[in-house]
């Protein structure tokens, strides 16, 4: 596994309710947080009421997770492989939305 799917893994099994990509960590129901390798995040789209919509962060094994918001289908967190990010499909590991 690459780091971003042991992120989306870890995440997915967890029952987390808000994360950052960029400061490398996640926040549980319980309020625990708990803490993953900081992505190096290269696009940010945010609504106009300053939430992240879409985010791409990056890592250090050239894996990638791309993240989607929508009010209507919650977040969503997708691994891309770092074989994939030159072409047009992108890996779903399953992602997870809450």
């Amino acid at each position: 596994m690459n780091k971003a799917e042991l992120i989306v893994a870890m995440c997915s099994a967890s029952g987390v309710v808000a994360s950052s990509l960029a400061a490398g960590y996640c926040v549980l129901r319980n309020g625990r947080r708990m803490l993953f390798d900081s992505g190096d995040v290269t696009t940010e789209r945010r609504n106009d009421k300053g939430r992240v919509t879409y985010c791409l962060s990056s890592y250090s094994d050239g894996s990638s997770i791309e993240f989607t918001f929508t009010e209507a289908r919650g977040a969503k967190f997708k691994a891309i492989a770092p074989a994939q990010l030159e072409g047009p499909a992108a890996q779903d590991t399953g992602g997870y939305a809450f």
